[in-house]
């Protein structure tokens, strides 16, 4: 028997090595509840968790049981898509699925993003910036007051650091320059989800060689540790 991490998962494998039949269940056993059967329980109890059971057996060479098991606090991340263009959200839907995030929920406007956060109440928010009825920045201001669990990363084309400022000031936790996103998206979810703030990588030398010395700059890294975000400059 062996147990070990993987990822986000835990395998647990049982090798029984020596003679052994092929082992198979009855169809007519896996379409009820069958107590008593080990294997059939244990096979029930494992998906109840978002976990996999498998078994291999082959005449001859033994039996493998294999389990994985998502860790305790690595269940998927849940997400809120809010950006105003179909095309858009479609392509940011299958990013995020191809990295098994899960989306709980897309937003055509600002409003409608809070509504759907505050009844979901995802993880994360991912929002862009210019959206009808509330811009990205005051949903995510909204959503610092309304759910505080969730944490909002903002899509945008501004490189200007004054948009940084406010994003910071309204509880943006993640800032995403729009031509980056393919590359940068995923890496922000993860930082963020640990607590830290994020800002595009490429985006993020220029910004620091031009603002640290000034007012702006300094203020704006002063709030990021204020709220305890860690920004790798």
């Amino acid at each position: 028997m062996c147990g070990f991490a993987r990822g986000e998962k835990i395998l647990c494998c049982v090798v029984r090595s020596g003679t052994t039949a092929e082992v198979s269940i009855p169809a007519r056993l896996t379409r009820h509840r069958a107590e008593g059967l080990g294997l059939i329980a244990m096979q029930e109890r494992v998906t109840a968790i978002g976990g996999s059971l498998r078994i291999e057996s082959r005449a001859g060479l033994g039996t493998e049981l294999s389990i994985r098991i998502p860790l305790e606090g690595a269940m998927p991340i849940r997400i809120v898509l809010a950006d105003d263009h179909v095309l858009v959200r479609q392509g940011l839907r299958s990013l995020l699925e191809r990295e098994n995030l899960q989306i709980v929920a897309e937003a055509s406007d600002g409003q409608e993003a809070v509504r759907l956060t505050e009844a979901h109440h995802p993880d994360i928010a991912v929002i862009d910036i210019s959206m009808p009825t509330l811009n990205g920045i005051d949903a995510a201001r909204e959503l610092s007051r309304s759910c505080p669990k969730t944490k909002s990363i903002l899509l945008t084309q501004h490189e200007e650091e004054q948009y940084i400022h406010e994003a910071l000031e309204a509880g943006v936790k993640g800032y995403v320059l729009k031509n980056q996103v393919s590359s940068d998206l995923i890496h922000a979810i993860q930082q963020v989800s640990r607590g830290e703030f994020y800002l595009s990588p490429a985006y993020r030398a220029r910004w620091w060689r031009r603002t640290a010395p000034n007012r702006i700059g300094r203020q704006i890294l002063d709030r990021a540790r204020a709220t305890g975000a860690a920004i790798d400059c």
